[in-house]
């Protein structure tokens, strides 16, 4: 049997034991039971050494006041502002999986595996060089990069690259024309902020949808989760960070450029700059809207619509009566039967 084989499986076999000593260290029943809001008493059960600071994990580097605002809409942990779980099963999930996030990125950091796990496409090298270089580059770094793919065998020519966000986006309004019903959408818990000012955003579930790049003679097609979101956008569909780890692609925002390893060799796809610069038109166009919804929304919620106003408008509106507000006046120099009907406050000439 090969050595490295040996080591993979003395590896895991420390984990395991790692992880089941973690699991019967006294302290972390005694967090779980704080955190699922049994009272104080519940939480100090059993540990001596707590003593009147019950909401102290030693473990998991948390303060958490859970035991004791129930109530509250939000606790402080080591992951920053968390909602109140009580009686949430979605948040609680949340909570575990980021914690399952953070004992992997551990165990990865301070007990890598003897060999090395390489994931697909890693043997291919991406760098770009001077034959790259546009002909010109207005403004670098200032433009969006925005490339054409293909998303469940739709052409969609606006797809914005984004390094800065952990989702997968794709607006609702985009499915609707790919006709892609919204009624078989997996629920989700993610909330999001930075796209409407002031508030976090709600997405509606979330949907896997192949995503293909590339020409007929080299393409690569992954399967991608998108949070499906319902707002206007100046583009179709948004890739975040983990689109660039399942393609293992590298961008170039100063040559608005897109490569990723394929089947023949490199793929690469091209933005471009007058799109870019279209889009960013557009949202700001949509970022007025946005305002204006939200003052609208403001307004509402501070108009009290039993009160009448201070000046009502007269019910019925005034009208010219020719017997009251009318006088004859003679129109013919010398025949004075020719006459005409004016305004009371007008002179005569």
């Amino acid at each position: 049997m090969p050595d490295a084989f040996l080591l993979g499986l003395q590896w895991r076999k420390e984990v395991r034991a790692q992880a089941e000593r973690v699991q019967n260290v006294p302290g972390i029943k005694q967090v779980r039971q704080s955190r699922q809001c049994t009272g104080s008493a519940a939480a100090t059960a059993g540990h001596p050494k707590r003593g009147a600071s019950p909401t102290t994990s030693r473990h998991y580097g948390a303060k958490s006041k859970r035991a004791e605002n129930c109530g509250s809409t939000a606790t402080t942990s080591v992951y920053g502002p968390e909602p109140n779980n009580c009686n949430d099963p979605e948040g609680k999930a949340v909570n575990r999986a980021q914690k399952l996030i953070s004992r992997q990125i551990f165990m990865a950091e301070k007990m890598p595996p003897p060999t090395v796990e390489y994931l697909d496409w890693s043997g291919q090298s991406i760098s770009f060089g001077i034959t790259d270089h546009p002909p010109q580059v207005p403004n670098p770094g200032q433009a969006a990069l925005i490339l054409p793919a293909v998303i469940a065998g739709f052409d969609v020519s606006r797809v914005f690259i984004d390094g800065g966000s952990s989702l997968n986006l794709i607006y609702a309004d985009t499915l609707r024309k790919m006709n892609i019903s919204l009624a078989n959408l997996s629920p989700t818990s993610t909330r999001f902020h930075g796209i409407k000012p002031d508030k976090p955003s709600y997405p509606l579930g979330t949907i896997a949808l192949d995503v293909q790049f590339g020409t007929a003679e080299n393409y690569r097609i992954e399967k991608l989760e998108f949070e499906v979101v319902d707002f206007p956008s100046q583009y179709h569909a948004l890739l975040g960070r983990p689109a660039y780890a399942r393609f293992m692609a590298v961008p170039h925002y100063t040559y608005l450029m897109w490569r990723l390893p394929g089947p023949k060799g490199p793929i690469t796809v091209r933005g471009s700059y007058a799109l870019a610069d279209k889009c960013d038109k557009e949202f700001h166009k949509l970022s007025e809207t946005f305002g204006m919804q939200a003052e609208y929304m403001a307004s509402q919620l501070t108009t009290d619509h039993d009160v009448l106003p201070d000046a009502p408008r007269p019910l019925k509106e005034p009208t010219f009566d020719t017997s009251k507000n009318s006088k004859e006046v003679q129109i013919h120099p010398t025949d004075p039967k020719k006459t005409t009907a004016i305004a009371t406050d007008m002179d005569t000439a």
